[in-house]
């Protein structure tokens, strides 16, 4: 069985990679910790979501909020 924190390198990785980045600029010290704070709630929130119909919806929002910030 994957321990919590195996989880929790293995999801950011998949995140930085989604996004693009490097997974150290979410624990890097010059983070910002607003950032730090709400990416962890963000991650803690999704993950208590046990219907993947819902896991879905909150990934489609996701995504739609952040093409709405990407240069067309």
């Amino acid at each position: 069985m994957e321990d919590d924190r195996s989880k929790a390198a293995r999801t950011l990785r998949r995140i930085a990679a989604a996004l693009g980045t490097d997974p150290a600029g979410f624990t890097a010290p010059q983070a910002r910790p607003d950032f730090d704070r709400e990416a962890v709630e963000l991650l803690r929130l999704f993950a208590g979501l046990a219907d993947p119909a819902e896991r879905r919806a909150c990934l489609d929002f996701v995504r739609a909020v952040a093409a709405r910030g990407r240069p067309t």
